[in-house]
């Protein structure tokens, strides 16, 4: 006896993810070829920043081994952060490209990544070099900062605790409005003084929340490399894999933020772009 042969039902509006956590890995798992293609054009834009990494780590480690003293290891840092500088300019390239694909998948559309990355890459390469310089700027004086913070621990562990503590928070704090200010650049028509102006505001409105997300992205690997020597090699791998998937968390991150406080009153056909509409 035959089988009675189901009809295939088409794709509708109502089968997309119900939910921004669903969304995710609805294209963790459909779309993760996108993805592999993304984290290693992202890779290709951090081998600077990688390479200038493994370098100091190499001097502080000759240095050490020499018996070089404080003040040697502070000016291998010092010198290390300034050439850092650039680095982080163009890791901020690839971020702006991996915004646009991420754009694009987190609404559920058709997408070409590479060509997709470079459209982002075009449209808005000088805004993410401004962006990258001040990240690396700010990078530099956390680093420097953060040295000469532990050179006085011994006589002054509460202050060096305030010290760091503030840099770090400074840093988390100007970089999540970066994040925030890419994800926009890639949606709306804004200069990027506006952008970065809603990018602030969102960075103090979830401020305590903002800091679980950069923990993933891209403070995951920022760990990596500092946590252990072996570790930062690891962190390349697992960049070159993954980065793109932090990316794509703060895309989908990022949208509800957008449809709560921009969609709902001037891009109502945004909202909920890629999931299911509410019943």
């Amino acid at each position: 006896m035959k089988k009675v042969r189901k009809e295939k039902q088409d794709f509708t509006l109502r089968d997309l993810p119900k939910n921004r956590f669903l969304l995710f890995w609805d294209l963790a798992i459909h779309q993760w070829r996108s993805l592999f293609v993304v984290s290693l054009l992202m890779t290709l834009f951090a081998l600077p920043f990688f390479a200038v990494f493994y370098l100091l780590q190499s001097l502080v480690s000759a240095a050490e081994a020499q018996g070089v003293d404080g003040a040697g290891i502070f000016a291998l840092v010092f010198y290390w952060g300034l050439s850092l500088i650039p680095c982080m300019a163009i890791l901020h390239l690839g971020f702006v490209g991996a915004f646009e694909v991420g754009k694009s998948l987190s609404f559920q559309e058709g997408v070409l990544p590479g060509q997709s990355f470079f459209l982002g890459l075009r449209e808005n390469w000088w805004k993410a070099l401004i962006l990258g310089f001040v990240s690396g700027i700010l990078f530099f004086g956390l680093m420097v900062g953060g040295l000469s913070f532990l050179g006085v621990a011994e006589s002054s562990p509460i202050l060096s605790g305030i010290g760091i503590g503030a840099l770090i928070l400074l840093y988390l704090t100007v970089e999540s409005a970066f994040l925030f200010t890419m994800t926009q650049m890639t949606i709306y028509e804004n200069t990027l003084f506006g952008s970065l102006r809603n990018g602030f505001i969102f960075a103090f409105v979830r401020l305590p929340l903002n800091f679980v997300f950069l923990l993933l992205f891209p403070g995951t690997f920022l760990i990596l490399l500092f946590v252990h020597p072996i570790a930062s090699y690891i962190a390349l791998g697992v960049y070159a894999l993954f980065s793109s998937f932090g990316i794509i968390i703060w895309n989908i991150y990022s949208n509800g933020l957008f449809d709560k406080f921009i969609n709902r009153e001037y891009y109502p056909e945004l909202v909920g772009k890629g999931m299911a509409p509410r019943e």
